[in-house]
């Protein structure tokens, strides 16, 4: 739900993204809609303040946003039609699943290889500690 005290919904026109945007969980949306974002940062499209997906801010015109099928499909819009959406800053939870289950498949790898890294690193901290404590018990 949006959590911002003064939380504008935009009145916007969903149409079809480019063809080199397709897959890339890209959401062109003029910066006037999107307020506090930079291009390239992760967002949240919120549609009836209880559902949302999640993508990379880029430019467009005023009063459209540009979304693939895949990311139309989620956000349960159509093509042609408007919609009232209200477009924020993803925080640091939803910028890391963003990038664990974004369609580009780069992001995605580079995620799930830190992800593990860490809880590699974070169980090899805990047998350390483990060994520590059993070294000094004895």
């Amino acid at each position: 739900m949006c959590d911002q005290p003064n939380c504008e919904f935009s009145e916007l026109t969903i149409k079809p993204a480019a063809r080199n945007d397709v897959l890339s969980d890209i959401i062109r949306v003029h910066l006037d809609h999107r307020p506090g974002t930079r291009a390239g940062e992760v967002v949240r499209v919120w549609i009836d303040d209880d559902h949302y997906i999640r993508g990379i801010a880029r430019g467009a015109p005023k009063g459209v946003i540009y979304l693939d099928s895949i990311l139309r499909q989620k956000l349960g819009v159509r093509s042609g039609k408007k919609y009232r959406l209200y477009i924020d800053k993803a925080d640091f939870f939803d910028q890391l699943l963003w990038a664990l289950s974004t369609s580009e498949p780069l992001p995605r790898i580079a995620a799930q290889l830190a992800v593990t890294s860490v809880a590699l690193g974070f169980f090899g901290m805990c047998a350390g500690l483990l060994s520590i404590w059993i070294a000094l018990a004895n």
